[in-house]
């Protein structure tokens, strides 16, 4: 019999065997029946911030979608690296989920030497969900109403001008450090452990300035409780066009918005990714979650997995240079 012949014989029996495999069929049958039971989405955040506000809104939809409830689960900590972790390490057969934040997936590489997770290596990026602009944010008896007030307050002798945020490494400390690189202006940064508890204080005057995300600040300016001096994004927010951009105060080029995600843990099969990301893309694309988020403060996002995934790779690269820039460190 000719070698090749005989090779062609032995890769089909080969491949005849594994198909036949228990465990192959298994994880066949598996894949082709999910979900067939709750999925756990897990946020690395406290109830109540931004990541927890979208990954509501979008999980409700999601499991209309795929026909199964999809539970929001709360694991806050660490700066997201907790929560984070515990996906990494969940059994990759999609029922359990994470909302990915910039902060935890692209800037916590840069702060923390010895991460118990590796972004790239230890998840499957399905897609962004939302795109979520910062503003500056101030209690209104604040002595400034723009972003230019707010740099010449800062500078004045004896000011002791605090600002909070989610946390240490979040997107909303990384633009005010970034602020404070560029502009020169003088304030001190207050970590809590989500964003919701940091809004909170800075409603309640324990505060007096927050660098958030619209998602999390906006029903407060709309109230009133809580005045807007600029948004970190290039362009105005459309949800809010009567507040300025930073950069149009004269910081030129500050660009800084927040990015959330879905991620599955590495090894979930492709037929299952491939069934959350069609479930991903059919919520995303509705007009009504699309005016839901709106109303949230977030642009909605829809990805490609290969899309997300090489805005991951690029984005670790950039906020490492900004946190080297900005000499922020986790002491």
């Amino acid at each position: 019999m000719r070698p090749i012949l005989l090779r062609g014989i032995v890769a089909c029996c080969l491949a005849l065997s594994a198909a036949t495999h228990p465990s192959f069929a298994q994880t066949a049958d598996a894949a082709a029946s999910f979900p067939n039971k709750p999925i756990r989405l897990v946020v690395p955040f406290a109830a109540g911030g931004t990541s927890d506000v979208l990954a509501r809104a979008v999980g409700v939809k999601l499991g209309e979608v795929l026909g199964q409830s999809v539970v929001v689960d709360n694991r806050p900590g660490a700066n997201g690296n907790i929560g984070s972790d515990a996906v990494a390490k969940a059994p990759p057969d999609g029922y359990t989920l994470l909302l990915a934040v910039d902060g935890t997936m692209v800037i916590n590489p840069a702060l923390y030497p010895k991460l118990s997770f590796d972004p790239e290596r230890d998840f499957i990026a399905l897609t962004r969900v939302a795109l979520v602009p910062l503003v500056f944010v101030a209690t209104p008896s604040l002595k400034a109403n723009s972003v230019k007030e707010l740099i010449e307050l800062s500078k004045q002798p004896n000011s002791q001008l605090d600002f909070s945020s989610a946390g240490v490494g979040s997107a909303g400390h990384l633009a005010g450090e970034l602020f404070k690189v560029q502009t020169g202006a003088r304030m001190t940064h207050v970590p809590y452990k989500g964003g919701g508890q940091a809004i909170t204080d800075v409603v309640a005057g324990q505060v007096p300035l927050i660098v958030t995300a619209f998602a999390t600040a906006g029903p407060f300016i709309k109230n009133g409780k809580l005045k807007a001096l600029g948004v970190t994004s290039a362009q105005r927010f459309a949800g809010s066009p009567s507040v300025p951009t930073v950069a149009e105060a004269g910081v030129s080029g500050f660009d800084v918005s927040s990015w959330y995600g879905i991620m599955a843990p590495a090894n979930t099969p492709d037929a299952v990714v491939n069934k959350l990301h069609a479930a991903l893309s059919k919520v995303l694309q509705a007009p009504e979650m699309k005016t839901r988020l709106e109303d949230l403060g977030a642009l909605p996002v829809l990805d490609t997995r290969a899309q997300f995934a090489q805005l991951i790779h690029a984005d670790l690269t950039r906020w490492a240079r900004i946190v080297k820039e900005a000499k922020v460190s986790l002491d």
